[in-house]
């Protein structure tokens, strides 16, 4: 990963896509600088999201994966930060390279109290 203002707000993870905190997420968002990937079931999604979200099952990743940007950051979450976790390994194994999960997840960004849309 290059060296960017992200940096203080991230984390390599063991399976080798960076743990990202709420407030680096925001500023990720904030300049529009990463494809957002909502990968939380369709009920979870159209009560509240990120602004700018896509979503795509958990489990659909990998035979969707030609609807994601090869040229851009992915900023990956679900609920909690677990099901987003195995969504940047699948990732990872497609080939992609700057994967970005947020940790603690939709959670951790509502208790931060950053703006969602419905």
């Amino acid at each position: 990963m290059e060296e960017d203002e992200y940096e203080s707000f991230v984390s390599k993870d063991q399976f080798g896509f960076y743990d990202i905190s709420a407030e680096g997420a925001k500023k990720m968002v904030d300049k529009k600088d990463a494809f957002v990937l909502d990968v939380r079931d369709q009920a979870a999604f159209d009560k509240e999201h990120l602004e700018d979200a896509h979503r795509i099952d958990v489990l659909d990743i990998e035979n969707k994966v030609d609807e994601l940007p090869q040229d851009k950051k992915i900023l990956v979450y679900c609920e909690i930060g677990v099901l987003s976790m195995a969504a940047g390994k699948k990732l990872l194994e497609s080939g992609f390279s700057e994967v970005y999960n947020i940790t603690g997840g939709f959670q951790e960004w509502k208790q931060a109290g950053y703006p969602t849309e419905k």
